[in-house]
């Protein structure tokens, strides 16, 4: 095996490439990296890792020719035609290396023996392409079966792995069904994306990119950031909208978890995890209730933030939470402001106090504060009193196991018993990315 490269002490700078697209490459944006030593080397980006294993193009293209022309368009295309990313990537001095898959949503070109991106059809206004038109074909990889090309990211996964070991980061992508149009006085309104925007991710390829990305991680077990899930496009934060130019939260929720996962190499490997502030936001959209259910039919329930809610909120209707969702927006943010920094039993409590301002008379608010007083009531019990009254719970079948659960992993979330009870909690519920997360913990015990 190749020398993987020195993980410094975090005095150190730390260097990162990025073979994959803005998904990636934006969450370094974040201000919490600003000041960081966490830095990006190297950005190979409209390089698809099934081309970036096939032999290289007999031919050259002049920059002048491209459609878009700047240095960072000419470079893309060259690698992709000259195969430069995967030999720089194996001799690279970075220490960590982010991947994602969203080049495989766009089309490439066949020729010959090989296949290359063509950087958002720059390539079809050169002359290379010009004179040879017949030479060349369209194809698209996920209209193929994946045992077609999946040896090629085999290939490269094994290079990779031999290069920077287990300090790989996949960042999972879904691309988003609809947009968010820029706001007017009234709110922004939810849109299905025009034809033409498709060809820069489209949501019909969310079920094989999972697929792929399942895949990889049961083989190579990478760090997985998974958080786009929860997040559209929208045009009043970026005037490029497409189907992976997500909300602004999107990269902040992101950041997080690359921060952590780059700074302290954690035994934890799977990230889902957002801010509660994030999940007040995306609850309270500037939007119509109609285009919100959209919204909400389309994404992943945002609802993996903080144990002390989520627990509670899912105990409800999806009709409630839509109907609710401003009360539940105003409720997520308290928690944050409260809690975000220390959940205990005492900032708990705090916060406990604060929602009696927000207590009115509907059914769900009455109900919902209810079962967060009981919670409490639970939070404030001895933990082996606790695990002793969840066991008995279990074995009575009296469904309140679920809520003293709950409770345990605010209170004892490294007991071995706590995790392993949750890990089968979220195997009967067929949650397989909560049941890797607590397999991962119990590693770490």
């Amino acid at each position: 095996m190749k020398e993987i490269n020195h993980i410094p002490n975090t005095e150190d700078e730390i260097l990162v490439d990025v073979h994959g697209s803005c998904v990636s490459r934006n969450i370094f944006n974040v201000n919490i990296f600003e000041n960081s030593k966490i830095k990006v080397n190297q950005h190979f980006s409209r390089n698809c890792v099934i081309s970036s294993m096939m032999p290289p193009v007999d031919f050259n293209v002049e920059q002048s020719e491209m459609l878009h022309k700047s240095d960072y368009s000419y470079r893309c295309m060259r690698y992709a035609l000259h195969k430069n990313t995967v030999p720089l990537l194996e001799k690279s001095t970075s220490q960590f290396l982010v991947i994602d898959f969203f080049d495989l949503c766009q089309n490439a070109v066949a020729y010959k023996n090989t296949t290359f991106s063509h950087y958002d059809t720059s390539f079809f206004a050169t002359s290379a392409y010009k004179e040879n038109v017949d030479k060349y074909k369209i194809v698209h990889f996920f209209d193929m079966p994946m045992f077609l090309w999946f040896g090629y990211i085999d290939l490269y996964l094994n290079k990779m792995t031999e290069k920077f070991g287990d300090n790989i980061i996949l960042v999972r992508l879904q691309c988003a069904k609809y947009y968010i149009g820029k706001n007017v006085p009234s709110g922004g309104v939810v849109k299905d994306f025009p034809e033409w925007k498709l060809g820069y991710g489209n949501a019909l390829y969310n079920e094989k990119l999972k697929e792929l990305e399942d895949c990889i991680i049961e083989k190579y077990n990478p760090y997985v950031i998974d958080v786009s899930k929860y997040f559209i496009s929208d045009e009043s934060h970026n005037a490029d909208f497409t189907p992976v130019h997500f909300e602004n939260d999107y990269a902040l929720a992101a950041s997080k978890s690359m921060y952590e996962i780059i700074k302290k190499k954690p035994k934890q490997k799977y990230y889902e995890n957002i801010d509660a502030s994030i999940v007040s936001r995306i609850l309270g959209r500037n939007i119509s209730e109609p285009d919100f259910i959209k919204i909400y039919h389309s994404s992943a329930v945002p609802f993996n933030s903080c144990e002390l809610l989520d627990e509670i909120t899912l105990l409800f209707s999806e009709n409630d939470i839509i109907k609710n969702r401003k009360w539940l927006s105003l409720l997520y943010e308290s928690f944050y402001n409260i809690c975000s920094d220390n959940v205990s039993v005492d900032s708990c409590g705090k916060f406990l106090d604060y929602t009696k301002k927000l207590s009115n008379s509907r059914d769900f608010c009455v109900e919902y504060l209810e079962q967060l007083n009981n919670k409490f009531n639970f939070l404030n019990m001895d933990a082996d009193c606790l695990l002793s009254l969840f066991e008995e719970a279990l074995n009575e079948n009296d469904l309140i196991w679920m809520t003293i659960l709950s409770c345990l992993r605010i209170l004892e979330p490294n007991n071995e018993k706590v995790i392993l009870y949750s890990k089968a909690y979220y195997s009967m519920k067929n949650d397989v990315n909560k049941v890797k997360i607590y397999e991962q913990k119990y590693e770490g015990v």
